[in-house]
């Protein structure tokens, strides 16, 4: 029976149907004897008999969802709903229907109509919290799980479920208790020890991540994501060979992603490709291709004719910067022999600290890139000219961890002529443009693609950027960069470092307070006064101040 399961408060009276409380409850005792033809004949007749009866329906609704007739069962909670009189579980149940059809605005009303109905009814509370998590809605989706995990015994469920809510609002520490609370009470459960490696991984602590994964692979024989989620942090920790061979796994798993080409037999480095027809495409960002591309020459040399396949806007920089064939996303590369994705070159090549490619710049921009912004960008009245990048895409995961808002860098914007150099704007950053608070001209509306990136990071004396693209441009250019990092960064920045073995020119600035940017901010200020200080623009190729 459904959890909580009872008759209305009130008897309801048909006139034209006395016996009908007396058959919802033969239908109810056919249901506790798993007899689910007999309680489908006796429900079927009532419900002609009072077709819009709420018993009637949720009964039948409920013997119907063990059917597998799930929509059907739908119908007739919809109509258990509208009567005003609706028990919790026909609420709930309806919740659980609109819920597996991905309708969760309809199945939050739902769970929380069951909720109002039963403020103690775990099922609901817990069921509506991982629907507004489904939304996006985290705070609102720990409420509800924090009510759920205190009513009754303690539920290893909703304890996994409270610790995804709260890692999604960056509440990692938290997050870690809870799931070590869920692992207390269900130690066997590998999707709790795989999320518990994420929060350890956010929160810095990638030796303990590593250990948590582990178990999860030890509780889980094949488990693609702890294995994925490993590579991240072994690269983290600069295990560049184990940790790009492990990131063959992200192909696998419930949240695999998309590998294309794959009719064309793939190169897993090894063999020959001498005379061979190589399809290199281009996988998740563009700075990632920035940064992999690297490898295309060490393929021109073994002999392998090269086509790259990228994404439109970083097309004509691919053109410019190599002699092999370069061809947008979705156009015919023509015949193939073999098939590799940019990002799964470090692997193919074995790659360690010492054997990266990083000769730069390897990447070129081209004269009329530059000419269009050199007079708009060149020093004015001695001062440094600076590129700036404060934020990224206000969809990406980490988003508000690593931007920066434009409103801190007021200080330093009087030591440099400062230039946003970035396309989107987050809304309060663009306020402060608006209100003239910090002295910088905003390029966006004038970058049309990357060409106008690589033109303007040729074209000043130094670039400021979270980590977004625009690093990785300035850092295949040769150009010098700061880069700003929260204490916890991406996997292409090894833990405990100001300097990137992939980037000789770029210098990181770390958080030494999680969340703070005060310090890393008044460290780069000094920096571009030492900029500001020479008698002419640095050198290019290194950082500007020796890590």
């Amino acid at each position: 029976m459904p959890p909580h399961h009872r008759l209305p408060g009130r008897d309801i009276k048909h006139d034209r149907y006395p016996s009908l409380k007396k058959d919802l409850e033969v239908a109810k005792q056919a249901l506790s004897a798993n007899d689910l033809p007999a309680a489908h004949r006796l429900l079927r007749k009532c419900l002609r008999a009072v077709p819009r009866d709420p018993q009637a329906n949720e009964l039948f609704a409920y013997v119907l969802g063990r059917m597998g007739r799930v929509d059907q069962a739908v119908r007739h909670l919809e109509i258990a709903t509208s009567t005003g009189s609706a028990s919790d579980t026909a609420w709930y149940y309806l919740g659980v229907g609109y819920f597996g059809r991905h309708d969760l605005p309809r199945a939050e009303r739902a769970f929380r109509a069951a909720v109002s109905v039963n403020p103690r009814f775990f099922e609901a509370s817990h069921d509506l919290g991982r629907t507004l998590h489904e939304q996006g809605r985290h705070a609102e989706a720990v409420e509800a799980l924090e009510k759920a995990a205190s009513l009754g015994p303690a539920s290893p469920e909703a304890l996994h479920n409270l610790g995804r809510s709260l890692s999604a609002l960056g509440r990692y520490a938290d997050a870690l208790d809870a799931y070590d609370r869920a692992l207390a009470l269900n130690p066997a459960r590998p999707e709790t020890w795989l999320n518990r490696g994420e929060a350890l991984h956010d929160l810095g602590r990638f030796s303990d991540a590593l250990e948590s994964y582990a178990r999860a692979r030890q509780l889980r024989r094949h488990y693609p994501e702890a294995t994925s989620n490993e590579a991240i942090t072994l690269l983290k920790l600069g295990r560049l060979e184990a940790g790009f061979e492990a990131f063959e796994a992200r192909w696998e798993g419930t949240a695999a992603l998309t590998r294309r080409h794959m009719d064309i037999a793939r190169w897993h480095g090894g063999t020959s490709l001498s005379g061979k027809r190589l399809l290199v495409w281009s996988e998740q960002g563009l700075g990632d291709a920035v940064q992999f591309s690297r490898y295309i020459p060490l393929l021109e040399q073994q002999g392998a004719h090269v086509v790259f396949e990228v994404h439109p806007d970083i097309e004509p920089v691919m053109q410019r910067s190599f002699g092999c064939e370069v061809i947008a996303l979705g156009e015919d590369p023509g015949p193939i022999d073999l098939q590799v994705s940019v990002l799964s070159l470090p692997h193919a090549f074995r790659t360690r600290e010492e054997s990266i490619p990083r000769t730069v710049p390897y990447l070129a921009c081209d004269d009329t890139w530059a000419a269009r912004w050199s007079g708009r960008l060149a020093r004015r009245d001695g001062r440094p000219s600076v590129a700036l990048a404060c934020s990224g895409r206000a969809t990406y995961k980490y988003e508000q961890r690593r931007r920066v808002p434009l409103s801190m860098f007021a200080s330093l914007a009087r030591h440099c002529t400062l230039f946003l150099a970035q396309r989107d704007l987050h809304e309060d950053d663009r306020r402060v443009l608006e209100s003239g608070a910090v002295q910088v001209e905003w390029l966006g509306p004038e970058m049309h693609d990357l060409r106008d990136a690589f033109g303007i990071v040729k074209c000043v004396d130094l670039v400021i950027s979270v980590d977004t693209s625009l690093t990785h441009v300035a850092g295949s250019l040769g150009q010098h960069t700061c880069l700003l990092l929260a204490d916890v960064a991406d996997w292409r920045w090894i833990a405990g470092r100001d300097d990137s073995p992939w980037y000789p020119s770029v210098r990181i600035f770390h958080q030494s307070v999680p969340g703070s940017w005060h310090e890393p901010l008044a460290r780069v200020e000094d920096a571009v006064r030492e900029l500001a200080a020479a008698d002419c623009p640095p050198e290019p190729g290194r950082a500007i101040i020796s890590p």
